[in-house]
């Protein structure tokens, strides 16, 4: 999980890309403040982050070839 202690500036640099894709100026903004050392915008960043891995499901059971089939219970 991301924290303040190991964000990067290359996950900050994509957050604000990911941002700028999606129209969000403010976070665009946020990101560039981040980049720039600003410690509080590099929280929101790390919010932001943690709240996209939380929802991340790339390691749903489907995808690690783990399929839960009712018929076998």
């Amino acid at each position: 999980m991301t924290t303040l202690d190991n964000i990067t500036d290359a996950q900050i640099e994509a957050l604000r890309q990911e941002a700028l894709a999606a129209g969000d100026m403010r976070m665009a903004a946020i990101c560039r403040a981040a980049l720039g050392g600003e410690h509080a915008a590099k929280d929101v960043c790390v919010e932001a982050i943690q709240e996209a891995e939380a929802m991340d499901d790339s390691d749903s059971f489907e995808e690690v070839g783990t399929r839960w089939d009712p018929a076998q219970c």
